[in-house]
């Protein structure tokens, strides 16, 4: 949701996913603006209505390139892509997800991982006057989650000037909370957000 507004905008950002390749990315995207199931995209674009085949080609073309995608198959040095990303005028780069971040030095335990991991990125977010935005592993709960959830180590809570939860009680009432438990300059707040699962949709 976040990248589509920016490149709505007409501003650039950065993915950089462990998780996904590229393709699935943009699937994604156009499953989430266009509400059409990922399926049909997958299956190609000739399933869909010619119109809206054309203006997601014109979308494609226009907007989507305005975001850079980094997936597991090209992981290059973060320093490196944030260095870069700077001076293309990215306003923001997502990372999915924090723990499977990799790097070249050796550690004795995933706390000290995180913590190296979450410090090099807040410099690297000062140095270069960017946001970096990361998603992390929570601990199994269905409770409302909390800071002491995060997972792997309490560096994450102590480097990160804004932490956010998204949190489902029930996934059948197409609702889900926006819980941010720390805001270094502002308050915390609670947004209830519409959520529609089958075009990962959160408005």
């Amino acid at each position: 949701n976040f990248m589509i507004k920016i490149i709505e905008a007409e501003h650039h950002c950065s993915i950089l996913s462990t998780e996904m390749p590229t393709k699935e990315i943009h699937i994604r995207a156009m499953s989430h603006i266009w509400e059409i199931e990922s399926r049909k995209i997958e299956n190609g674009i000739k399933n869909v209505e010619q119109q809206l085949a054309d203006k997601i080609v014109a979308f494609c073309k226009d907007k989507l390139w305005r975001c850079n995608i980094y997936d597991k198959f090209y992981f290059e040095d973060i320093e490196r892509i944030v260095s870069k990303e700077a001076m293309l005028w990215s306003k923001v780069i997502f990372v999915d997800y924090l723990q499977q971040i990799p790097t070249q030095k050796n550690y004795a335990n995933k706390n000290t991982y995180i913590e190296a991991i979450t410090n090099k990125l807040k410099n690297l977010a000062i140095k270069y006057w960017i946001a970096i935005v990361c998603l992390s592993q929570l601990k199994r709960t269905n409770a409302e989650p909390e800071l002491t959830d995060l997972r792997d180590s309490w560096a994450i809570e102590q480097d990160a000037d804004v932490v956010m939860f998204l949190h489902n009680d029930d996934e059948y009432t197409g609702e889900i909370d926006l819980l941010v438990k720390k805001n270094r300059h502002r308050d915390k707040w609670v947004c209830k957000l519409k959520f529609n699962k089958k075009f990962f949709r959160i408005d």
